[in-house]
């Protein structure tokens, strides 16, 4: 009976979403000259004020990188409040594109820095938006 239940238990957990401090979402892409935009929404679901994470976005068709943005901030996130941000990647095929993975550059939750890793850990991606934020 005990290792059904905890069996049971595992289950659910597997099963649930995963969850972050920080969501980030898909807005949509523009083509503004021969710059393909992504813009990206990211909530502040921690008790706690954002004070930046910034990064860059590579757009993915297939499992393989096909652009790559330049660097772009989310900053100053009270608890429960978004942002957006366009993320503009030079050549990139905007059409093509089938998932969007968010690499952390610099991360501050304070006054200091962050270790990246801490970062991406925190974030959590809504398809097409990778589930998981990554570092250099």
């Amino acid at each position: 009976m005990t290792r059904r239940l905890n069996l049971a238990v595992l289950a659910c957990l597997l099963a649930s979403p995963v969850l972050a401090d920080y969501r980030l979402e898909f807005e949509g892409t523009s083509f503004r000259e021969y710059y393909c935009g992504v813009t990206l929404t990211m909530t502040n679901e921690s008790d706690e004020t954002l004070t930046e994470i910034n990064g860059f976005v590579a757009s993915m068709k297939d499992g393989e990188q096909v652009g790559r943005s330049r660097g772009m901030s989310f900053l100053n996130l009270a608890p429960g409040e978004s942002g957006s941000a366009l993320f503009e990647a030079p050549h990139a095929p905007c059409d093509e594109a089938t998932e969007y993975v968010f690499i952390v550059g610099a991360c501050r939750f304070g006054p200091g820095f962050s270790p990246q890793e801490e970062c991406a850990a925190r974030i959590v991606g809504v398809a097409p938006v990778a589930e998981t934020a990554r570092t250099p």
